[in-house]
């Protein structure tokens, strides 16, 4: 099973949303796969003052829940790969903009906006940007969209561990920014038996491993997370 986690912090109201759509997607051509539909609403809870959200994906390709319901301010999303060890395919973001690689991170900015992209598990990690005609190109064949729904991306950001494990952990930490905001702060992650801790700044994430659960720690403040998916 690979488990993914991210977190996501914005600065503004405004930047929050412009962030948005920094990671974006229009219809392909459809494989087989693609004409499956998304489903599902999903409603972002407390967690230490932090609003949180449960995305489960698996071989199929699709996100559960794929609507997520949140309030202005910061979002922490965490991702649940459910495909078996070698089965799944690599963690796609899709990039409103070309990235630019810069001090180990991916910086995308789009308007007003931008988003510092940190991989950090696995820490043996490849990163692959398909833009141009490698953009809608996979295993040879390409899936160019035959219609949109405003505007589409114009990279795939493809995250893969450079080594074949019995389980990968993915977490990613994104930052957003007004474009003005040329550096973040480092992200950090310790991979321990039942958890993995990522630190940024003076704030410190504690995922379980074997469960969903975990701590987030602000200035020495400790808050539990959730235990359980919630689901409306």
């Amino acid at each position: 099973m690979r488990r993914y986690g991210s977190a996501m912090s914005g600065r503004r109201t405004a930047v929050a949303l412009v962030a948005l759509a920094l990671l974006a997607a229009c219809t392909n051509r459809e494989a087989e796969v693609n004409k499956r539909p998304h489903g599902g609403t999903g409603v972002a809870s407390d967690v230490g003052g932090v609003q949180q959200v449960v995305v489960r994906s698996g071989v199929d390709l699709r996100f559960s829940p794929s609507t997520i319901i949140v309030h202005p301010g910061r979002v922490r999303i965490v991702l649940v790969n459910t495909a078996q060890p070698g089965a799944g395919p690599p963690h796609d973001l899709q990039a409103a903009k070309v990235p630019e690689e810069r001090d180990g991170k991916l910086v995308i900015t789009n308007g007003k906006g931008r988003l510092f992209v940190q991989t950090v598990l696995p820490a043996a990690n490849e990163v692959k940007l398909a833009k141009g005609e490698e953009l809608y190109r996979v295993d040879g064949e390409n899936y160019s969209p035959n219609r949109t729904y405003g505007p589409c991306a114009e990279c795939r950001v493809e995250v893969s561990p450079t080594k074949a494990a019995k389980e990968d952990f993915f977490l990613h930490v994104l930052t957003a920014t007004e474009s003005g905001v040329e550096k973040v702060a480092d992200a950090k992650a310790v991979v321990s038996k039942g958890k993995v801790t990522v630190t940024v700044g003076k704030v410190k994430v504690t995922f379980l491993t074997g469960k969903v659960g975990g701590t987030v720690d602000v200035k020495g403040k400790k808050t539990a997370m959730a235990g359980k998916v919630m689901e409306k």
